[in-house]
């Protein structure tokens, strides 16, 4: 699987000259909604390590690892639809379905 296209290599950015000023400009504005755009994924990965111990892989291969991680981020994916199943499993015991919240999202239940 290649990165090539996927990866920026921001050096050290050319000297600044009245030709290149809206290159460095355009360069800069990349750079911002790259970090920007890498927040929610870090963000997802610091939730790994504290709750999945992500932070204590022990895999000697890189392949073995990426299963590892895969493994993770699907037991990750699992608790959400495990947690969005709870919910709508409440409100349909509670005979909540007033609740406009409980059909936004959600695929529709017929009983």
């Amino acid at each position: 699987m290649g990165y090539g296209s996927l990866v920026r290599h921001w050096g050290a950015p050319p000297k600044a000259t009245a030709q290149n000023a809206g290159a460095r400009r355009e360069q800069a504005r990349q750079q911002y909604q790259d970090e920007v755009d890498r927040i929610p994924i870090e963000g997802k990965f610091g939730q790994a390590k504290r709750r999945f111990s992500l932070g204590r892989i022990m895999a000697k291969l890189a392949r073995t690892s990426e299963a590892v991680i895969a493994i993770i981020f699907i037991v990750m994916n699992l608790e959400k639809g495990a947690q969005t199943a709870c919910f709508v499993s409440f409100c349909i015991l509670q005979d909540r379905t007033d609740l406009p919240e409980l059909g936004q999202g959600l695929p529709d239940i017929h009983m």
